[in-house]
């Protein structure tokens, strides 16, 4: 079962707002209109006035969905490495590393949001998910790229092993790179990317 992430509760939380609002004006104001001159409403006029209450609600759901996820809530995706692809890796003196690009929507620009991506081990299965150094974002259109190193000197990557990343939005600002997380909910954030697993398929000597 896929949990919601923060920013789907958050957008979600809006369009319910404002579809009740308008169903409970709508249907007052159908009421009033539709009121006899003894205060009683009659049930056909009840029912219509339910009707398109109903159908008002349902349609200022729809418009908020639309404006929250355009303008007000971020989004983050992975984009390279896909998902269960095998990926060269540059071996260096202190472990290895490879390029990372993604996707971002009401990200660029907000000086309070910040990208964070993490990584950790999953075949060999490590605990702990390690803070990589700040995406750039490059262009106005919310592409981002960052390095993912992978092990350390005492403990270099080997050629199988297979590693899991996730991407947040984050208004954060103390996060160091290498800080570990037993867990990427440790964090809060407004958006997450879908976990995005790959393999190391062979070595690029730096």
């Amino acid at each position: 079962m896929n949990i919601p992430l923060p920013s789907e509760i958050y957008s979600l939380a809006i369009q319910a707002t404002a579809a009740l609002v308008v169903l409970a004006t709508v249907q007052y104001g159908m009421a009033r209109i539709s009121g006899r001159s003894d205060g009683r409403v009659s049930v056909p006029l009840f029912l219509l006035g339910w009707v398109v209450a109903g159908i008002a609600a349902g349609a200022t759901w729809f418009g908020v969905n639309i404006l929250t996820s355009r303008y007000f809530v971020p989004e983050i995706a992975i984009v390279s490495p896909e998902n269960g692809e095998k990926v060269d890796v540059v071996l260096t003196g202190d472990g290895g590393y490879l390029m990372v690009n993604g996707t971002s929507t009401n990200v660029v620009g907000n000086g309070s949001l910040r990208i964070v991506l993490l990584v950790h081990s999953a075949d060999p299965f490590t605990e702990g998910w390690w803070a990589q150094a700040a995406p750039v974002t490059e262009e106005e259109s919310g592409e981002w790229t960052s390095i993912a190193w992978l092990g350390k000197k005492e403990y270099p990557p080997v050629e199988g092993q297979k590693y899991e990343m996730t991407a947040l939005v984050v208004r954060e600002k103390n996060i160091k790179a290498e800080e570990v997380f037993r867990d990427p909910g440790e964090l809060s954030y407004l958006a997450r990317s879908r976990n995005s697993y790959f393999e190391i398929g062979k070595f690029i000597q730096e």
